[in-house]
């Protein structure tokens, strides 16, 4: 967002007549830095981001559910391998755990987003004022205890209609 502002500011500054090579006269280096930045600074930490999320925790996670789901079969009695093919139960065991895993990676990254975007929304608006970030607060209040009021009526009715 800061970038954002600083290049409608860098535009805003300069005539509108002047030419390409005033502009980066004027703001050359801020521009660069700012390209480098977003070009490759964040590449990067993005790459290694997901570098960290597939080759560490994802593997651990999913066998931990692998493992949790073949203790739990093999617990069964012998009527509920009669009753399914072995290759079925082998493949649901299996797909458990990239299922369980894909939702829990799912889940972290929504509620990061929401923190990070409702952190960053009220810090732009207590800049710009501190009433405004109020308002923001009593926002995300109002809607947290509309979740809380309306999300247990919803999951009940979503378990009986599964």
């Amino acid at each position: 967002f800061y970038f954002v502002g600083r290049l409608v500011d860098i535009l805003d500054q300069l005539p509108a007549e002047r030419s390409w090579h005033a502009l980066w006269a004027a703001a050359g280096p801020e521009l660069v830095f700012m390209a480098v930045v977003v070009l490759v600074i964040r590449t990067v930490v993005v790459g290694l981001s997901a570098l960290v999320d597939e080759q560490t925790i994802t593997p651990g996670f999913y066998n931990l559910v692998r493992w949790q789901a073949h203790r739990h079969v093999s617990r069964q009695s012998y009527a509920f391998f009669q009753n399914d093919f072995a290759g079925r139960i082998a493949t649901k065991v299996w797909q458990a755990g990239q299922a369980t895993g894909d939702l829990m990676e799912s889940f972290i990254e929504v509620v990061w987003f929401m923190i990070v975007y409702t952190v960053t929304t009220l810090a732009l608006v207590a800049g710009l004022d501190l009433r405004l970030a109020v308002l923001v607060v009593i926002w995300i209040s109002a809607f947290a205890w509309l979740a809380k009021l309306y999300l247990p009526a919803s999951r009940k009715h979503a378990e009986e209609t599964a």
